[in-house]
């Protein structure tokens, strides 16, 4: 499945846990933004998730784009990743 990320990257970010921002494309057909966030696991280390865009409702919060398949979000996740270190390599060399 063809699937392409846009990233931009919160590069003053400090205490926060936006990381940045993507839009991502399925299959030239499917267009999306999602966020990335950060966490600490229980070791103290720094880890990020792609997080799915959501609306405020009357119970808390529900998903708008939330794919179901796991193997997507995985290959979502990679795609993001992947445009994460050109973002990143593109800033290094500037």
């Amino acid at each position: 499945m063809k699937i392409t990320a846009q990233v931009r990257l919160n590069m003053e970010r400090g205490d926060s846990s936006d990381l940045g921002s993507a839009w991502v494309e399925i299959e030239d057909c499917i267009k999306f933004p999602v966020k990335l966030r950060v966490y600490r696991d229980q070791d103290g280390t720094e880890k990020w998730f792609v997080s799915y865009p959501q609306r405020r409702t009357e119970g808390g919060y529900a998903p708008i784009v939330y794919p179901h398949d796991k193997e997507l979000r995985q290959e979502i996740h990679n795609a993001v990743s992947e445009a994460m270190g050109q973002s990143i390599l593109k800033g290094i060399g500037n």
